[in-house]
């Protein structure tokens, strides 16, 4: 149970009816207080476990209610025309849809959880529990004993089946498997065009290193001119003034040069207003023309080289990334081949007014249908 649909929970004011046909379409009706009486009515059943509208509302965080408010709204004043009753009807539909593919595969991950006599630790559950409700306390949202307790034991129930399941040492990613999935998704790991950049930092304030107070500084961009004019005329080289008359400790440490968020020292400038504007036009070499306002005070600049446009290499931070990502396309393939499997051996159902009836693959897995109806145009173009 997320934070998220706690609050949106707070807002429930109408309800739609229940689904009205293989294509899942509910019918929309109000009572005369704006409010549906069927949020408990069963739309489907797994291996005969039945699943309530309202179950399905739960998982579509929070976009039932946030929908509900809307029409109410335009209930209310009168401007509900058929375009936006239409619109809103197919976005309830689309959210529906989605939230029962999860609910059923959530049912069919529990009902194995208690089959193969999996637990949780206890423990660790009350610890959650406890931690969730100080959060709900902090917001002031009430908490639900009987629904958000069995939700949040839920939760780590299917934690623990899909860790025992799906993310096993022995299925982790080869290095071979990284490499390929890093070249199949390349474009997701682009470099954007960088700089490396030295700072000499003069400080609106100086601090006394014995009383540790902090007092103003007199025409700090006068002294920020001249020692630029010092730079430009040769008196000093930049690095070395970057490293003896500079005001921030880390810069001097590092001779000037800002550091990139991978340590690199590339940065994009455009992260930094000012110092974009200083060093837009400014070649490899060059210092700036001018001081500029920096933080609290004034800094003066010098690009030491640049970076076009680029893919990011496969090592450190990004092949953790690559690494992470492959790992969770694998976990997420060994999960649907697993409900694939199940679904061809559970009773599935879709209740409709009473009467039940299979719901097929395909309406799991939508993008199947896709990929085939693409398949075939490719085919009938082929000579």
């Amino acid at each position: 149970m997320t934070l998220l649909f706690k609050l949106t929970m707070l807002i429930r004011a109408v309800q739609f009816s229940a689904l009205a046909s293989l294509a899942l379409w509910p019918v929309i009706a109000f009572s005369g207080d704006g409010v549906s009486h069927v949020e408990n009515q069963t739309v489907a059943q797994v291996n005969a476990e039945a699943i309530s509208k309202r179950d399905v509302e739960a998982r579509m965080n929070g976009i039932a209610e946030e929908i509900e408010s809307k029409r109410r709204i335009f209930h209310l004043r009168d401007t509900l025309d058929p375009a936006t009753d239409a619109e809103l009807t197919r976005l309830y539909l689309d959210a529906f849809r989605e939230a029962l593919r999860i609910v059923v595969r959530e049912r069919l991950m529990l009902q194995h959880f208690k089959l193969e006599k999996m637990s949780i630790d206890e423990q660790a559950f009350q610890k959650r529990l406890a931690d969730f409700k100080q959060r709900l306390r902090e917001q002031r949202i009430p908490f639900d004993p009987d629904k958000d307790t069995r939700r949040l034991r839920e939760i780590m129930m299917l934690e623990v089946f899909r860790a025992v399941k799906f993310d096993s040492l022995l299925d982790a990613p080869k290095r071979r498997e990284v490499e390929a999935f890093y070249r199949a998704h390349i474009e997701r790991y682009p470099l954007k065009a960088a700089v490396k950049i030295r700072i000499i930092k003069i400080n609106l304030s100086i601090e006394d290193k014995v009383t540790g107070k902090r007092t103003a500084r007199e025409n700090p961009y006068e002294i920020a001119e001249t020692l630029l004019s010092d730079i430009t005329s040769g008196a000093i080289s930049f690095i070395d003034a970057a490293r003896t008359r500079n005001d921030d400790a880390d810069l001097r440490a590092n001779d000037g040069l800002l550091k990139g968020p991978n340590d690199n020292g590339f940065i994009v400038p455009e992260s930094y207003k000012p110092l974009a504007e200083a060093t837009r036009d400014l070649k490899e070499g060059e210092v700036c023309k001018a001081p500029f306002e920096f933080g609290e005070g004034y800094a003066i600049a010098m690009v030491e080289s640049r970076r076009g446009t680029a893919t990011a290499p496969l090592e450190g931070k990004v092949y953790d990334a690559v690494y992470n990502e492959a790992a969770a396309a694998k976990r997420a393939k060994m999960e649907d081949e697993w409900f694939r499997a199940e679904l061809a051996k559970a009773l599935v159902l879709q209740v409709v007014e009473g009467t039940s009836r299979p719901l097929p693959l395909d309406f799991f897995f939508p993008d199947d249908a896709k990929k085939a109806d693409l398949n075939s145009r490719t085919e009938g173009r082929r000579p």
